[in-house]
Parts: structure tokens; C-alpha cells; sequence
């Protein structure tokens, strides 16, 4: 008994362990993530405007092909800024923590405990 007790003392902290390397990786993926959102921003609205004036072309000095792959250009940077814009919310909002909720449980009793969701008894001696 004492031997099982400690091999379930030893599985409970290697699952705490991994759960919170697990915690601290997710952190650090979406920290990364949340930065390297936050860093595309720049130039992209550098391009947004860059395919804005182009598109408005004052000088007259494009042609129409021209004018259309600006518009293409903008299009395009809108819509990639957009979807980084959500990317960049949900990376944010994913920073969570993972907890083990360890208690003791007699191991008499976990069979019962289990099996119990799926209509198992413990066997008596009868």
C-alpha cells in the first residue's frame, strides 16, 4: 500500500510539473505572438497608406493598370491588417494558467468512484 501511495505521490507532482511547463510555454507562445502581431502593424499601415495614395493617384501619372494594382495592394494590406488585428486579440486572450487540483482519494474507493458515471459497482464476496 505504502509503495502505490508513493507511486501515485510521484505521478501527481510529474503531472503538476508538466502542467505547468505546459502553462508556462503556452504563456510565452502567445507573448510571442501578441509582439510579433503588435510589430507587423507598422509596416502594414506603412503599405496601407503607401496603396492609398497610389490608388488616389494626384499627379495624374498612373495609369489605370497602375491604379488597379494599388487598389489590389491596399485591398490586400486591409485585409491582412484585419485579420492580424484578430489574431493579435486572440493571442491576448489566450495567456491563461493551467492548475492541478490534486486532493487524496482512498484507493479503495476509486473504483467505485470511476465506475460509477457508467453504472459499475464493486463486486461484495457474496
Amino acid at each position: 500500500m505504502e509503495r502505490k501511495n508513493q507511486e501515485i505521490e510521484q505521478a501527481r507532482r510529474a503531472l503538476e510539473e508538466k502542467a505547468t511547463e505546459l502553462s508556462l510555454t503556452s504563456k510565452y507562445k502567445s507573448e510571442f505572438l501578441a509582439n510579433m502581431s503588435h510589430e507587423l502593424r507598422t509596416p502594414l499601415n506603412s503599405i496601407l497608406i503607401l496603396g492609398q495614395q497610389l490608388t488616389e493617384n494626384p499627379d495624374g501619372k498612373l495609369s489605370a493598370k497602375q491604379v488597379e494594382f494599388a487598389r489590389t495592394i491596399h485591398g490586400a494590406g486591409t485585409d491582412l491588417l484585419n485579420l492580424n488585428q484578430r489574431h493579435s486579440r486572440s493571442f491576448q486572450d489566450r495567456v491563461r494558467t493551467v492548475t492541478v487540483d490534486a486532493e487524496e482519494i482512498l484507493t479503495s474507493n476509486l473504483l467505485e468512484t470511476v465506475g460509477r458515471p457508467f453504472g459499475m459497482r464493486r463486486k461484495t464476496g457474496n
